[in-house]
């Protein structure tokens, strides 16, 4: 098919189209249905990449010298994995190094077998649902639907996220001098999974996420990548912030009004780096009141403000965005949503406040000091305790979905008790706490306290402030 896409006559903005990655051979006619095709699965693939150097045992997924039991260097989540969806999903985002051992057929299935990573309605068991082949307008005009747009500035128009301040986006993350750029940045990561997603229906949303799986060529996906970076995304999030890959195989849900701030977010597995929260002590709210208040937060009258929150200064503040009537509610606030950074704070301080947000999912935060005795959990080992407090995997005919406790298959609502992914479920987790109904008579408290703090390390600092 011809390309057709004019982004002048889509968004006002003077940005060019640019050309794609790859080879875009999409219909600008009548769209095709995709309701038979089957997409690769790891079996289809295990055993080339095997050839490839790469090593897989039951709960263990090594890149090429990744294996730990043989390489001591070898670290979790850059060069070994212990679930299938985040090793696909970093070959996704970092790619992998070319073999002369792969033919150009066992090269075409890893490679489709890798960019479908982010289809978030994929299920490695099933065909994909039905969807129309879309060509590049097409695309274009959804991700404007979904809050994408073109910002002009001075210097230039540039595409941001959703929600993004362009003055206070970051070039590359969130915000991109071409559209090429963004459609890149999303073919290796996804559309954002924190944005809401529900005003377009399922079948325009896995269209635009398999047009995205087309954006990079078979070529960049065999060019092992140096460095990306990530704004919202969560996927997943999977919207992982992507922070300093290895350079080889060795080496924000958003607040409920414009108002609130918008938290730079990811949904990735917390493993990526070093865990940055400051156990084993739980962080008081006396030693961040000073930091906050130098930040322009207030809090006086019995009142949590935010800054240009207090309410009797400003006469539009709301209760629960702007000022709040307890700690407790204050400090939620800031775990779901995040707080703008701040240059006059330290990188010690920033630790500081990041710890005392992110520990507000803790059930024993009212406590401060030292830390009960707990375990640093792998993932499977966290996803084992979500299962005993009622957490299920469930497959359906659409796919497989996760559930919490005490919801009905046909039952409750997407994102808040049942989730498309491991991923989601976390990030909500990480933001919101686990919920009262959970059957914590079945762990003892250490393994709680072990499961909320895995869970609050989802997001780093960076993501929080």
């Amino acid at each position: 098919g011809k390309r057709t896409a004019d982004l002048d006559s889509l968004s006002g903005s003077s940005i060019g189209l640019g050309k794609p990655e790859g080879q875009l051979a999409r219909s600008t006619s009548k769209p095709r249905k995709k309701s038979d095709t089957l997409h690769t699965q790891f079996h289809d693939i295990k055993k080339y990449l095997e050839r490839g150097g790469f090593y897989f045992r039951k709960d263990l997924y090594c890149c090429p010298e990744g294996n730990p039991a043989e390489n001591p260097q070898a670290k979790e989540n850059e060069n070994y994995f212990t679930t299938e969806e985040a090793f696909r999903t970093h070959l996704c985002v970092y790619g992998l190094d070319d073999n002369d051992c792969w033919n150009d057929d066992e090269k075409d299935m890893i490679n489709e077998w890798v960019r479908m990573d982010i289809v978030r309605s994929i299920d490695q068991y099933f065909n994909l649902p039905d969807h129309d082949q879309m060509d590049d307008s097409e695309a274009v005009r959804l991700l404007m639907r979904l809050g994408f747009h073109v910002a002009k500035l001075q210097s230039g128009d540039f595409w941001c996220y959703p929600l993004v301040d362009p003055k206070k986006a970051e070039i590359d993350t969130n915000m991109f001098i071409e559209q090429m750029d963004l459609l890149t940045n999303l073919s290796r990561h996804g559309l954002p999974r924190n944005h809401d997603t529900t005003s377009l229906p399922e079948k325009e949303i896995l269209s635009l996420e398999v047009y995205l799986t087309q954006v990079i060529s078979r070529q960049k996906t065999f060019e092992r990548q140096e460095t990306f970076s990530q704004a919202d995304c969560p996927r997943s999030t999977r919207s992982k912030r992507i922070r300093s890959p290895p350079q080889s195989y060795t080496s924000s849900e958003t607040s409920p009004t414009k108002k609130a701030s918008s938290a730079t977010e990811r949904s990735g597995n917390s493993a990526d780096s070093a865990s940055e929260l400051a156990t084993p002590e739980i962080i008081s709210f006396h030693k961040v009141q000073d930091l906050l208040e130098k930040s322009g937060f207030s809090f006086k009258n019995r009142k949590f403000c935010r800054p240009n929150g207090d309410p009797s200064e400003h006469d539009s503040s709301e209760k629960g965005i702007d000022f709040f009537d307890t700690e407790k509610e204050f400090r939620h606030h800031l775990c779901r949503y995040g707080l703008d950074d701040d240059p006059c704070w330290t990188r010690e301080e920033r630790l500081l406040i990041y710890s005392w947000v992110r520990q507000a999912i803790l059930h024993n935060v009212d406590k401060p000091g030292k830390l009960p005795e707990y375990q640093e959990l792998s993932s499977k080992e966290g996803l084992n305790l979500l299962r005993k407090l009622g957490f299920r995997l469930e497959k359906l005919s659409t796919g497989h979905l996760w559930f919490g406790p005490g919801v009905d298959g046909s039952e409750g609502e997407m994102g808040e008790n049942k989730f498309l992914d491991e991923k989601d479920m976390r990030c909500h987790l990480a933001r919101h706490g686990l919920p009262e109904n959970c059957d914590f008579n079945r762990i003892t408290d250490s393994e709680r306290l072990s499961v909320e703090l895995w869970l609050a390390d989802m997001f780093h600092m960076e993501d929080t402030l």
